[in-house]
């Protein structure tokens, strides 16, 4: 209240009653402001300019009564207690007022109630009002959720607890293949029995009889289609949203058939280490074997790896260490381990002081690529918010109706324009025109509703997408009466759509290019490898046999007559060390400031030395254009098919050229021998690794043969 003032606007033509039921409410209320009016006007007036909190009237006034002051408060729409306080009033009189809408009503000798009958009539208006209140607030509530489902990009539906549909959007009856309205009252299961025996219907009852959420990706048979759902169950029915994901489902295989081309070399990855003593205690374990074991690495070292998990001695990694260790030999297995529910491969290397594993979890890293899959879709997903406008032609009475909405899609000013077909048309893009005036001339000769697309122009220049549906109300010759449908600004909707795709598109680039680096990374490693193999061949193994030789050579210098027999095994021996030093130069490359072109050449002529091949060789790289990694890379190329074109091609020429410029590296391997038909033929392992190792790198191979003319490998690798 204003001033914290109780304000009494008086309709009274009797001064000293006015002042007499003024002293009465002052006893009982001190802080209250009073005005007396005792006219028509006058009290009109008061009424706007007073702004009172209650009106008390008397009846019997010569030119106004209490009857026609009520009803211009009624016109005015004032929720505030009316109160008839007169001199004298007959029972039926008095009833009839009250039923008009009076609060209450007093005789002038009765003015003791006064007071209360004011603060009762003043909480029971304060109720009304809140009621209404609620009510209207109830109303806006349920016009803005019905607002938001119906905008939504997601399909939306509701089920009673019998299962029948109390609500569906648009998106979902667009999913689901059904017109506006048929689902409504209708039976989930009886519409859909196919579903009967899917998954859907049992986690739709499931989460009825749990009262739990669930989620659900699955394939739908009725729809042809990947459904993603999320089932929200209450005590009077169930609410779903759920949506079409077939794209992104694909999207999904492709990433898994790039990822399936790298298999080979994946698969040799070592995610986890641990170190062994002779009692099988831990002397080191990495951090990744402990996230593997579920166990803190630091709290394993110094135990026993039975004692500490004693469900893996009934186990193949059992055996495998066991015999790794008594037997000194490399052991390498694939097991279940039923106790982590992990997929597992060991590869175990025994040595003076124990045993080295390195482990790696396939079903990790695919629940990893899952749960990555999940998240990038979820943080890359996103909402349009569709506006949505009706429209409505009376086709007889050429009457054309359009909502606020409406206008403003177009950005029109609905005070400046008058709705047409020719003030549609003339906002459409010109690209459009001609197809959108021939859908909209055939409104009026169809017989049934449709739907079109188009682009239109805002007033500012602005191009925006749009899409209408329409219905057809029809007379009893089969002639439109009237047409009635919405428009919708899809503009948002298509950008979000887009921006979807390059983005989906973008991490798929990205995984697959983080594949190769980790391909590049285990091609660096094998590197090291072949090198540690070919070093102990050399430095071991020949090492060995040479002793072995003088040993015989002694023998047969003590024991003449053995020499003869002796003579032959020294042969194979030598022919051993011969082999292993060629193997082992094979093996051994460089890993760092690699001269190419001095590669290249010393395997050029340890060809020449076993074959007869006229081998030339080009070489042009202006600087050290090429890293380490790449050199190399394409030195075990080159080698790969050199010894395919030795063993296979039968040729007598052989061409190699690699010339390095800014940007790219080309080199070409060409023969003249009996070539093969390279549409039919795919190639053996060699050719294979070939490929392999090429988009590694992100390069490119075009393969050239034919029966009986020779062969030309072509490859391109980014500098």
């Amino acid at each position: 209240m204003k001033n914290g003032k109780l304000k009494i606007l008086m309709l009274e033509d009797n001064r000293m009653d006015a002042e007499l039921i003024q002293r009465q409410l002052l006893k009982a209320e001190p802080d209250c402001e009073f005005r007396l009016m005792m006219t028509k006007e006058a009290f009109e007036k008061s009424l706007t300019e007073f702004d009172p909190h209650i009106v008390l009237s008397d009846n019997d006034m010569p030119h106004f009564s209490a009857a026609e002051a009520l009803v211009i408060m009624q016109q005015r729409s004032m929720h505030i207690p009316f109160i008839m306080v007169t001199g004298a009033v007959s029972e039926e009189f008095a009833a009839g007022i009250i039923k008009a809408g009076a609060d209450d009503y007093l005789l002038k000798d009765r003015l003791l109630r006064l007071p209360a009958a004011i603060a009762t009539a003043m909480r029971q208006k304060k109720v009304e009002r809140e009621k209404k209140e609620a009510d209207e607030q109830i109303k806006e509530n349920e016009k803005k959720y019905r607002s938001l489902i119906e905008r939504v990009s997601d399909g939306f539906i509701a089920l009673d607890v019998d299962w029948n549909f109390i609500y569906i959007n648009q998106r979902a009856e667009e999913i689901l293949k059904k017109p506006n309205g048929y689902l409504l009252g209708k039976n989930m299961w009886e519409e859909f029995p196919q579903n009967l025996s899917s998954s859907f219907y049992r986690v739709y009852r499931t989460a009825m009889e749990t009262q739990e959420n669930f989620y659900l990706k699955e394939y739908c048979l009725v729809l042809k289609k990947w459904v993603e759902s999320n089932i929200y169950p209450s005590t009077t029915g169930v609410s779903v949203y759920f949506r079409d994901i077939t794209e992104q489902k694909t999207a999904e295989l492709k990433a898994l058939a790039s990822e399936e081309r790298y298999s080979v070399l994946i698969e040799r990855i070592t995610d986890a280490f641990i170190a062994v003593d002779k009692n099988f205690c831990y002397t080191y374990i990495n951090k990744q074997a402990g996230e593997l074991l579920r166990r803190d690495p630091k709290l394993l070292i110094g135990k026993c790896l039975w004692v500490e998990f004693p469900e893996a001695t009934d186990t193949i990694t059992y055996d495998a260490f066991q015999r790794a260790m008594r037997e000194q030999k490399y052991v390498c297995i694939t097991e279940y381990v039923d106790s982590l529910n992990l997929w597992l491969e060991s590869h175990i290397y025994p040595s003076d002081d124990g045993l080295s594993g390195f482990i790696r979890d396939i079903t990790e890293r695919k629940k990893a690529e899952e749960n990555l899959r999940n998240s990038e879709l979820r943080l890359n997903e996103a909402q349009s918010v569709a506006h949505i406008s009706n429209w409505d032609v009376e086709n007889v009475k050429n009457i054309y109706t359009w909502s606020d909405e409406f206008y403003r899609i177009l950005g029109l000013d609905k005070s400046d324009v008058k709705a047409s077909v020719d003030l549609f048309l003339s906002v459409i893009h010109p690209d459009d025109a001609v197809r959108i005036t021939k859908i909209v001339l055939d409104v009026f000769h169809e017989s049934a509703g449709s739907s079109m697309n188009f682009r239109f122009i805002r007033p500012d220049g602005e191009v925006r997408h749009g899409y209408a549906e329409w219905k057809l109300e029809l007379n009893e010759e089969g002639t439109v009466q009237r047409i009635y449908g919405i428009m919708q600004d899809v503009t948002e909707m298509r950008k979000s759509a887009e921006n979807m795709k390059q983005l989906e598109q973008q991490m798929l680039e990205q995984k697959i290019q983080e594949q190769k680096r980790i391909a590049r990374a285990i091609i660096t490693g094998q590197e090291k490898e072949r090198n540690y193999i070919g070093q102990e061949l050399h430095d071991n193994v020949c090492q060995i046999l040479v002793g072995a030789k003088l040993h015989l050579g002694m023998t047969a210098v003590k024991e003449s007559g053995l020499k003869n027999l002796i003579e032959y095994p020294m042969e194979l021996i030598d022919t051993s060390i011969a082999e292993i030093r060629v193997l082992s130069h094979q093996l051994v490359a460089p890993v760092k400031n690699i001269d190419l072109e001095e590669l290249v050449r010393e395997l050029i002529y340890n060809i020449s030395l076993s074959t007869k091949l006229k081998i030339t060789f080009h070489y042009k790289s202006p600087g050290d254009l090429i890293d380490d990694d790449l050199k190399l890379n394409i030195y075990r190329i080159l080698q790969e098919q050199v010894s395919n074109v030795v063993k296979h091609s039968k040729a007598t020429a052989l061409n190699i050229s690699i010339v390095a410029a800014e940007k790219y590296i080309n080199f070409v391997v060409s023969d003249d021998g009996i070539g093969f038909d390279s549409k039919s033929k795919t190639g053996g392992i060699g050719l294979s690794n070939i490929i392999n190792r090429v988009e590694t790198f992100n390069g490119s191979i075009v393969i050239n043969s034919s029966t009986g003319k020779g062969s030309e490998i072509n490859i391109e690798i980014p500098a």
